[in-house]
């Protein structure tokens, strides 16, 4: 009787009964608890090892998948963007500079930056010089190309560069800066109307008379130059006098 009673009523209370029970508990818990820092850590591992999000200013061969209007509406919005970059990294940069200090008027106190060494190393790149230079000779080389594509006046996407020339016109705006490497370049370019626009470009951002006594002083240093041969030498001397001619029949600009 009791063995039928106890296969019909089983022990609930005791702790016999609760045996079984606790350990699938235990087991199910220590499984999920498992589960739960694998499912915690697949979550993680895309966030340490997913690619850099893509930059909203498409790479420069971005420009060969779109039409004409789509490029100078992309240009636009790409020159708008750098200005306000170009403002904010000054306005960084004052505040690095200056740490403590707010300015006139009231305001709260620049604070010291925290991550110094990436901020260095940011202006660093931002400032580098090799590119300014290889971005500088890609353009000389390009200085008398001229516009490809026209349009009438009242269109809004026809360019106004310079002298109808995008390269020359892009180096005028990049100012005093291209002077050293259009010096260098008017001695080692071999057609002449190219070397024209060189001494135009340096009149312009230079002014005429800056630009004269530097190309008369590369020519000085030509003159002195061992290590050149006669060939180079002359050749070299010829470039310089025939772009200080151009320049002295060139206009010098006005500033307003």
């Amino acid at each position: 009787m009791m063995a039928i009673k106890r296969c019909l009523f089983p022990e609930r209370n005791t702790i016999r009964g609760l045996r079984f029970p606790c350990a699938v508990l235990v087991l199910l818990t220590c499984v999920s608890t498992a589960g739960l820092q694998t499912a915690r850590t697949d979550e993680a591992e895309p966030k340490q090892t997913r690619p850099r999000q893509e930059c909203f200013i498409k790479p420069l061969t971005f420009f060969n998948e779109v039409s004409w209007k789509e490029a100078v509406d992309i240009s636009d919005e790409y020159q708008h963007v750098l200005n306000q970059f170009d403002s904010t990294n000054g306005s960084m940069l004052q505040k690095y500079q200056a740490p403590g200090f707010s300015g006139p008027g009231p305001g709260t106190l620049n604070p010291p930056v925290k991550n110094e060494d990436a901020m260095i190393m940011f202006l660093g790149d931002m400032n580098s010089i090799n590119r300014t230079g290889e971005l500088i000779d890609a353009l000389l080389d390009k200085i008398n190309q001229k516009q490809k594509t026209y349009y009438y006046v009242s269109n809004r996407y026809k360019l106004f560069c310079r002298e109808q020339r995008p390269a020359y016109d892009a180096l005028s705006r990049m100012g005093p800066n291209i002077a050293h490497a259009t010096l260098r370049k008017i001695a080692q370019e071999p057609e002449k109307e190219n070397r024209y626009y060189m001494a135009k470009l340096l009149c312009l951002v230079l002014r005429k008379k800056f630009a004269l006594l530097y190309l008369e002083d590369r020519q000085e240093q030509v003159a002195e130059d061992d290590k050149l041969t006669a060939k180079e030498k002359t050749e070299a001397l010829a470039r310089y006098s025939e772009a200080i001619a151009a320049v002295k029949e060139m206009k010098d600009r006005v500033r307003h």
